[in-house]
């Protein structure tokens, strides 16, 4: 029988595989590029100091499912301050939301 070629020499161990986990500020930043709330979530399980990043850079990029995911789960001032920042009319409903049909209110 044929010796496996990647296995390396007899009696050696073949080299671990290491995998470096990205940083907290690329796992959210990625999140927030893919729309990923996992991603978001799991850099923000590392460090929960890169919170007011995470939601600036939701708010900048227009994420509402994001952004509304980072409300739910990470109530805050920073969120306010963000939203706020940039803009976003916290009391404003969405177009088709408060209109009876058929009528403009």
């Amino acid at each position: 029988m044929a010796a496996d070629p990647s296995s390396g020499p007899p009696g050696v161990s073949p080299a671990p595989q290491i995998t470096k986990t990205p940083s907290p500020r690329r796992l959210i930043t990625d999140g927030i590029r893919n729309r990923s709330t996992r991603e978001l979530s799991r850099g923000l399980q590392l460090d929960r100091s890169l919170l007011p990043f995470a939601l600036s850079s939701a708010v900048s990029k227009g994420s509402v499912p994001l952004t509304s995911y980072l409300r739910a789960t990470e109530p805050s001032i920073e969120l306010l301050d963000a939203v706020i920042s940039r803009g976003w009319d916290l009391n404003q409903r969405s177009a088709d939301k408060g209109r009876a049909r058929g009528r403009d209110c």
